[in-house]
């Protein structure tokens, strides 16, 4: 038996149900303490099937929201004289389910006689509004080995292809394309943060693995292994990014934290890991810690970045029932190993940027310090205003004024 609660104390709980005749005969049910319904069982038919199938099991994967909506993959069985068993994905409430990808039927958006095969094959999540994201394979006219992984987004009621394996791959270079596809997340704002592997002109093991984030239709690169790390000298680049898919932590505001490794320059095998945070306002990666730091007295060891990436729980914001470890106020927990050999719970927040009197908030006289040093593009920052250059191009003007405004948390 195994359960999980979400921000608004929905619940879901999983159970084996003994003596009934099918082993196993694995159960879900969702709802809150007054009001709890069974949503799938073993030998459960559900609408849209086609006849004479009936549910034999879920994967693990299983998730929800704050709406009272569950989601997971389905192994179908069918009738003898057809198919043992369809992949499916599930979304809705108990007694209200809708597939949103099954096994054979059509694809949504794509050419007559693409199907589903494979479906539910990936890492799924969703979000406070019932939309997800995963990865699934499809077959039929057109589709060959070269295009048949697509990442697609949606909900009960449509989906959107997002990428397809053999796409031209954006901000990768010229004849670059998309391989494959790993875990993929989806926050409260709609976002996506996927993994990308790469193939093609120029592309090795050490440029494949990517990191895009973005609403539908507008993620960008944000990491790529071979790239420069952000904050560190030009000689310093990115490497393990492949790792970040299952390392990442994100909260229902839009931030988003993980580990990567880093080589070049000065960097050794003390210090290569990094812990990021890509900040929802400033829109960019910062070095929360590194291996190597001193932090109360000790010294912080990761061999490699799964070190750190595992001393936090990942996935989403609370509004799914993951587990969480990073907070909408923007604070980390993680678990962290030392170089003598103990381990130590911390909790990490991100600088206050903005703060120009140090007093750790972003309040009117941070506001009275902002105004006389936003002097528009171009025209350079004076040692003083360089807190304010927030999004770091060398001068104060009214990109930065704008994230200044969001960063005001009062006194």
């Amino acid at each position: 038996m195994a359960g999980l609660v979400s921000d608004n104390n929905t619940l879901e709980l999983a159970a084996d149900l003994a003596d009934t005749g099918y082993h196993p005969d694995h159960a879900h049910w969702i709802g809150t303490r007054d009001s709890f319904e069974l949503v799938v069982r073993r030998g459960m038919t559900f609408p849209g099937c086609p006849s004479g199938t009936w549910f034999r099991s879920a994967g693990a994967d299983i998730v929800f929201n704050d709406m009272g909506q569950i989601s997971f993959n389905a192994i179908m069985s069918g009738p003898a004289t057809e198919r043992i068993s369809y992949d499916s994905r599930w979304i809705g409430q108990p007694g209200y389910l809708q597939w949103i990808s099954y096994d054979g039927e059509p694809v949504q958006g794509m050419p007559e006689g693409v199907t589903w095969r494979g479906c539910g094959n990936g890492s799924s999540t969703t979000n406070a509004s019932g939309e997800l994201t995963e990865v699934a394979y499809i077959q039929g006219p057109g589709i060959t080995d070269d295009n048949e992984v697509v990442l697609f987004f949606g909900d009960s009621e449509e989906i959107h292809l997002v990428a397809q394996e053999g796409d031209p791959a954006p901000e990768a270079g010229p004849d670059v394309y998309m391989d494959f596809f790993g875990n993929s997340r989806i926050n409260n704002r709609h976002e996506m943060f996927y993994n990308v592997s790469y193939r093609g002109e120029g592309i090795t093991e050490s440029n494949r693995q990517a990191i895009y984030f973005g609403k539908l239709h507008q993620g960008k690169l944000e990491l790529r292994d071979g790239n420069h790390a952000p904050t560190f000298p030009e000689d310093v680049t990115l490497r393990q990014v492949v790792s970040v898919q299952n390392r990442v932590a994100m909260n229902d505001v839009g931030d988003i934290v993980c580990a990567t490794q880093i080589q070049g320059g000065d960097v050794t095998d003390d210090n290569n890991v990094v812990l990021w945070l890509r900040h929802r306002i400033l829109k960019r990666w910062i070095p929360l810690l590194r291996s190597g730091d001193t932090i109360f007295g000790r010294t912080i060891f990761a061999e490699d970045e799964n070190d750190i990436g595992n001393g936090y729980k990942n996935h989403t914001g609370g509004a799914d029932g993951k587990p969480q470890s990073l907070n909408d106020s923007c604070t980390l927990a993680i678990v962290l190993k030392f170089t003598d050999g103990t381990k130590g719970i911390v909790r990490i927040s991100p600088p206050v940027f903005g703060d120009a009197d140090e007093d750790l908030d972003v309040d009117s006289e941070d506001w009275l310090a902002m105004s006389a040093c936003c002097m528009g593009p171009d025209t350079g920052a004076e040692p003083a205003c360089e807190v304010f250059d927030l999004d770091l191009d060398g001068d104060v003007d009214m990109v930065d004024q704008s994230m200044f405004q969001q960063l005001v948390t009062g006194s």
